[in-house]
């Protein structure tokens, strides 16, 4: 959240989301050091399921959305679960983002998801995954839908 915060104890229960949501010492200095010696100006990171930007040092860090569910709204005042992405342009003047919710949304269980939902880990099939033969039909593409 801050580059001056503490290192957060992932023992102490209420302290666990702060530790998780953060990088220590020294790594995160170390970090910060590499982002102002470079001229960074926009860092982007996903997986926190909540969009939001905060500014450190100049530099504004970016808290990418997720498209399958939504989370930690509570967590930051400033903070939008909404599912979608986002979209950014970069041209001689600089980057610009702006989001772009998801057209489809489905409810599960009382939450908005993503139209892939998001199923119990029981009801999810990883078979493609772990099939080695699946994978050499392939021949290195990435996946699509069509694929399935």
């Amino acid at each position: 959240e801050r580059p001056d915060e503490p290192d957060w104890d992932p023992t102490q229960p209420e302290h666990y989301h702060d530790w998780y949501f953060s990088v220590d010492q020294p790594g995160r200095g170390r970090l910060m050091d590499l982002f102002q010696s470079t001229g960074a100006t926009l860092v982007i990171s996903g997986h926190i399921h909540c969009r939001r930007a905060l500014m450190a040092d100049g530099i504004r860090f970016d808290y990418a959305p997720a498209t399958s569910f939504g989370q930690w709204a509570g967590r930051w005042p400033d903070g939008d679960p909404a599912l979608g992405f986002m979209v950014y342009t970069v041209s001689a003047d600089g980057i610009t983002g702006r989001f772009e919710p998801l057209r489809e949304v489905v409810q599960a269980a009382g939450e908005p998801y993503g139209v892939g939902g998001h199923p119990l880990p029981a009801a999810r099939d990883y078979g493609m995954a772990w099939d080695p033969s699946y994978a050499r039909t392939l021949n290195g593409r990435v996946p699509t839908l069509q694929d399935a």
